[in-house]
C-alpha cells in the first residue's frame, strides 16, 4: 500500500513511438513558411542594395516612399 502502482507510461516502448509522430509535424510547417519568407526578403533587399551602390542620385526617388 506504501508503493503506488506504476503507470503504463513508464514503458520504454510508448515514449519512443510518441517522439517520432511529433517530430514530423514541425518540419512540415517549417518548409511552408520558409519559401514564403525567402521571396519577400530577397526582392526587397536586392533592389535596395543594388540601386544604392550603383547610383546615389537614382535611388533617391525609390527609397523615398519606403523610408516613411
Amino acid at each position: 500500500m506504501s508503493r503506488p502502482m506504476p503507470r503504463p507510461i513508464t514503458r520504454p516502448g510508448k515514449p519512443i513511438i510518441r517522439p517520432p509522430s511529433v517530430k514530423p509535424v514541425p518540419p512540415v510547417l517549417s518548409p511552408q513558411i520558409k519559401p514564403d519568407k525567402f521571396p519577400i526578403t530577397v526582392p526587397k533587399k536586392e533592389p535596395i542594395r543594388l540601386v544604392k551602390p550603383s547610383d546615389p542620385s537614382v535611388p533617391i526617388g525609390i527609397p523615398a516612399p519606403r523610408k516613411p
